[in-house]
């Protein structure tokens, strides 16, 4: 019916050296869709600025489009990508959040409590299904926008690929069977939608570059936040990396250090370190060749590690 609502995917931010990824979805009422052609929305990428904030004004003052947000910290990014254990690349980070974004949709409009930050009921409950990348609060903590959902059903979900197109889909639909699920590269000029989705993904990114509050004691008011796009091709970003390399410590925490980007100018700036492995008594495994088995995924999901000094 015109009250039951469809719902759009899109991220910003996979492919920079620095910054948060930040997933986005949008939803709107089947009897208000076509009002979403009237906010300027598209492919956020092929938008100025100025056409770029002006449709994000559009949509959040609105009394039809709602929308969620989900950012993804930089340091986190890294982390997932070079961690021993389980099976974690960008691709299933991505699908992951996706998931999330329709988890948290579904239950917040079946009566369970929003919250700010999206650290309530709803959140957690979606994140019960995804435990193997990080917990709810942990991943939304001071990056997640809530606009309240409205009420009535879900009824199809269309969300810009990551990946083969027809795998996620297939992946997508067996988790949902109850919804119609449309996965195509390109869909943020495809769906209205999608393309609002877009807008809040690329503008929130941009915010959060803008304002990004450097953890590292005494970085704040010394290096500059001039970072570009983000892009490795980009000078702009380039000459930021290359003056804001420390000998020691590498980057600041908006840099993601497993890009190759940024291992490479590290290898060719930074101090060179060698981890030796200990020497192994008899029938003893090494750290590193005990990590190489997968542990217990009780283990794995809390993030338990041995501790063998107090």
């Amino acid at each position: 019916g015109p009250e039951d609502f469809v719902m759009g995917i899109d991220e910003a931010g996979r492919g920079p050296v620095l910054g948060p990824m930040v997933y986005a979805c949008a939803f709107v009422r089947l009897g208000d869709y076509e009002k979403l052609h009237g906010c300027g929305v598209g492919d956020s990428k092929q938008l100025t600025e100025i056409k770029r904030d002006k449709a994000a004004a559009k949509l959040r003052e609105s009394d039809f489009c709602e929308y969620m947000t989900c950012s993804l910290h930089p340091s986190r990014l890294s982390a997932w990508m070079q961690q021993r254990t389980g099976d974690v690349n960008l691709n299933t980070v991505s699908h992951d959040t996706a998931i999330f974004l329709i988890d948290s949709v579904l239950v917040a409009t079946g009566g369970a409590p929003v919250m700010n930050a999206a650290a309530g009921e709803a959140a957690e409950m979606a994140w019960q299904h995804h435990p193997s990348v990080v917990s709810a609060s942990e991943r939304t903590e001071g990056f997640t926008e809530w606009k309240k959902p409205c009420k009535g059903k879900l009824r199809a979900v269309y969300v810009d690929t990551v990946g083969t197109a027809s795998t996620y889909q297939r992946q997508l639909q067996r988790m949902f069977p109850f919804l119609a699920v449309t996965v195509e590269s390109k869909a943020d000029d495809t769906f209205p939608v999608v393309g609002a989705a877009s807008i809040f993904a690329k503008t929130l990114r941009d915010e959060q570059l803008a304002k990004w509050q450097y953890q590292e004691p005494g970085l704040q008011d010394k290096l500059s936040h001039n970072f570009g796009s983000g892009y490795p091709h980009e000078e702009t970003t380039t000459k930021w990396l290359a003056n804001s390399t420390d000998k020691i410590f590498g980057f600041p925490n908006v840099v993601r250090f497993s890009w190759s980007t940024a291992k490479v100018i590290l290898d060719k700036s930074a101090y060179k370190v060698s981890f030796d492995d200990e020497k192994k008594e008899e029938g003893q495994q090494t750290l590193f060749q005990a990590i190489k088995k997968r542990r217990c995924q009780y283990f794995e999901e809390l993030r338990l590690e041995a501790v063998p000094d107090f």
